[in-house]
C-alpha cells in the first residue's frame, strides 16, 4: 500500500525542506535550457525565463538532446526524416533519406554514439517496420530488429551502459516488453503487455536497476530488467512518468485535470506537490538535468509550457499556447 504525504500552500521554509528530502539539494543558479517546437519552428527558452528564441525552422516533433548536450535529434514532420542539428542552431543534418522510410522515436544511447529509432515502410502494398541503430559518427545504418509485416515496434530506450535497447513489440493479438543486446544481436521478452495503449511509454532507469513502463493508458508500473518485481508506482492513476536525473524518484501525473504533480519516491511514498497554473490539462513532467526543476505542459485556453523551481515552489510560464514537443538540454560536459 502507498502512502502519501500532501503539501498544503504554507510557508516556503517548510516546502523546501520537504523537497530536499526527495533528493533536491541547493544549487548555484541554474543553466537549465529546453528546447520545444511550436509553430513551425524548434525555440529555446531558459528554465527560468518567459523569452525564446528561434533555434531552427523545422516542423519538429520527438526532439532529443544527445546525453552530452552536443546534438539535437528530431522528426522532420513533413519529410518523416530523422535529422539533427548543433547546439548552436547549425550544422543541421539529414539522417534518414527521403523515402527510404518513416522515422519516428528517436532515442540516444547513453554513450552517444548511437540513436535508436522506429521505421515503417510500404512495400509492394504491405507496410513494414523495424527497429534500427543509426551510427552518429559514420552515419551508417544497423538493424536492432529487421523489417517485418509481422510486428510493430514502438518506444526504444536505451540501458545506461548502453548495451541494451528495450521496446514495445506489438502483434495482432499480443503485445510485450523487449530487450534486444545489439553488440550480441540476442532479444529475450521482458514482460507481456495487457493493454494496446495509444501512447506506450518506457523508459529504462539511470540506475540501470528497472524500467518504468505503462500497461494501460493509465496505469506506470516498474519492473527490474529480469522481469521480476513488477510494481504499480501509485495507488491511483498514473500517467505520463518521468524519472529523476538519479533514478530514485518519478514524478508523474495522477489526474490531469488536477493542478498538482506527484512524485514516487524510492521507499514508495508519494510527495504531492501543488502548481499554481491556469485550468487545463496538465501533461508530460520532466525532470531538469541538475534535478532542479520539472518543465511541464498544460492544455487549454492559458496553457503551455511551464517549469516548477523545487527550491522555491515559484512556477513559470515558459511560453504560451499549444506545444507540440519539449526536451531539456544537457549541460554542456
Amino acid at each position: 500500500m502507498k502512502f502519501t504525504i500532501a503539501i498544503p500552500s504554507i510557508t516556503i521554509g517548510f516546502i523546501i525542506s520537504l523537497l530536499l528530502s526527495i533528493g533536491v539539494h541547493a544549487a548555484p543558479a541554474s543553466k537549465n535550457v529546453l528546447s520545444y517546437s511550436q509553430r513551425h519552428m524548434i525555440w529555446l527558452t531558459s528554465g527560468h525565463s518567459n523569452q525564446s528564441h528561434p533555434f531552427a525552422a523545422a516542423n519538429a516533433t520527438d526532439l532529443q538532446w544527445s546525453p552530452d548536450g552536443r546534438w539535437l535529434a528530431f522528426i522532420n514532420t513533413v519529410s518523416n526524416t530523422l535529422e539533427m542539428i548543433d547546439r548552436d542552431g547549425h550544422n543541421r543534418q539529414l539522417l534518414t533519406m527521403r523515402g527510404f522510410c518513416d522515422a519516428a522515436t528517436p532515442a540516444w544511447s547513453p554513450d552517444t554514439t548511437s540513436i535508436a529509432f522506429v521505421c515503417s515502410r510500404v512495400i509492394h502494398d504491405e507496410k513494414q517496420q523495424a527497429l534500427l541503430r543509426l551510427s552518429v559518427a559514420t552515419k551508417k545504418v544497423s538493424t536492432i530488429r529487421p523489417w517485418t509485416a509481422h510486428e510493430a515496434y514502438r518506444s526504444p530506450s536505451w540501458s545506461p551502459d548502453s548495451s541494451k535497447v528495450v521496446y514495445e513489440a506489438l502483434r495482432t493479438n499480443s503485445a510485450q516488453l523487449v530487450i534486444s543486446d545489439w553488440q550480441s544481436s540476442t532479444t529475450r521478452p521482458l514482460v507481456a503487455l495487457s493493454d494496446n495503449t495509444v501512447i506506450r511509454q518506457i523508459s529504462w532507469s539511470p540506475t540501470g536497476k528497472k524500467i518504468l513502463y505503462n500497461d494501460s493508458e493509465n496505469e506506470l508500473y516498474t519492473i527490474w530488467t529480469d522481469g521480476s518485481h513488477r510494481s504499480t508506482i501509485a495507488d491511483g492513476d498514473s500517467y505520463d512518468g518521468s524519472w529523476s536525473p538519479d533514478g530514485t524518484n518519478i514524478v508523474f501525473v495522477e489526474d490531469p485535470t488536477d493542478s498538482r504533480l506527484s512524485i514516487s519516491r524510492s521507499d514508495g511514498s508519494i510527495v504531492y506537490i501543488p502548481l499554481a497554473v491556469p485550468a487545463g490539462t496538465l501533461s508530460t513532467p520532466e525532470w531538469s538535468p541538475d534535478a532542479q526543476q520539472i518543465a511541464f505542459t498544460i492544455n487549454g485556453a492559458k496553457g503551455g509550457l511551464f517549469s516548477i523551481e523545487l527550491r522555491t515552489h515559484t512556477v513559470t510560464k515558459l511560453a504560451s499556447g499549444p506545444i507540440d514537443n519539449f526536451s531539456w538540454r544537457p549541460q554542456k560536459h
